[in-house]
């Protein structure tokens, strides 16, 4: 049986109201790119009704490919850093900002279940990080998470930080 307790966390819920509001009151603008997080975020966002005042819309690039066609990462940047990294979800906030011309740019990318079939031993487990962004114009802003939970609370758990830092921005 699946939790969903992340669905329905008061944190959340708790940040997305003050984040809305405060979006909404001071006609802000945000689009995001979603790697690891699926679409969470999105969902997050316009499961709140009036969000299109100030949401312009997302894309979820969970692989390389979508990255390198939808959001112009060069694949050498990817094979050079890694594409769970700082310097691509970097890249990824500032050109989602871009392409929607928001305010603000965020992005998330990682690892969070731990079991990656990209290594060639298939139960070879990895550590469950992510890395969130968060553009501007002005500047861009990135954190690494390690993450401890099971996939879906992970995902949850990188939503909320991605959020925080946003809320730090704004409020």
């Amino acid at each position: 049986m699946i939790s969903v307790n992340h669905f329905v966390d008061q944190n959340l819920l708790d940040m997305i109201e003050r984040l809305h509001d405060t979006l909404i009151n001071n006609a802000y603008s945000i689009s995001i790119a979603e790697s690891c997080t699926g679409g969470f975020l999105s969902s997050c966002f316009t499961s709140r009704s009036g969000s299109s005042a100030y949401f312009k819309g997302s894309m979820v690039v969970y692989s390389d490919e979508a990255k390198i066609a939808f959001l112009d990462i060069d694949e050498k940047d990817i094979k050079n850093h890694g594409v769970a990294s700082k310097n691509i979800v970097e890249l990824m906030a500032k050109n989602i900002q871009k392409k929607f011309n928001t305010h603000f740019g965020l992005a998330t990318t990682g690892y969070v279940d731990g079991i990656s079939k990209l290594h060639k031993d298939p139960k070879k487990e990895i550590e469950n990080y992510a890395w969130i962004s968060l553009a501007t114009d002005k500047f861009v802003y990135s954190k690494r998470l390690v993450l401890v939970e099971d996939r879906l609370n992970n995902i949850a758990v990188v939503s909320l930080a991605l959020l925080e830092l946003l809320r730090k921005e704004i409020i």
